[in-house]
């Protein structure tokens, strides 16, 4: 059997430059979701989506942008009402940015885009005071 039969369609599609990087990526990205959910519901005797909904990809415009979807998904989980403040919430990497501690992000470059660590923390808390009362921010 020849190399290029064992890959699938849209690997083969990249490698003769009829898709783009970015697209074979989510088509891998949709090949792993679909075999996760076929794993998951094999192993727990179910049947079904296990995802809800799809997930949405946008491109980042600029960093102002880029900034904005940092806080959003920082603060998530108030925006959602499943956490009251940041100190509640678990699954974020807005502590280990404001930390100390060894880390392998890209902490500086992160913090940098904020204009530092205490503007970073300001910024976090005026959109989350938003998402508790977003009434109060149209004065």
């Amino acid at each position: 059997m020849l190399e290029k039969d064992k890959r699938k369609k849209h690997q083969n599609n990249f490698i003769d430059g009829v898709i783009t990087f970015e697209r074979a990526v989510e088509y891998q990205w949709k090949d792993f979701f679909i075999s996760y959910a076929q794993a998951y519901n094999k192993r727990f005797h179910r049947k079904g989506t296990l995802f809800v909904n799809p997930f949405r990809r946008i491109a980042i415009q600029d960093e102002a942008h880029l900034t904005h979807l940092i806080i959003y998904i920082h603060a998530n989980q108030i925006k959602h009402r499943i956490e009251n403040n940041l100190d509640q919430c678990r699954f974020t990497s807005y502590h280990s940015i404001i930390s100390e501690n060894s880390s392998r992000l890209k902490r500086e470059e992160v913090l940098e885009l904020f204009g530092g660590k205490k503007s970073f923390i300001e910024l976090h808390q005026q959109m989350i005071n938003y998402y508790k009362n977003p009434n109060a921010m149209e004065d």
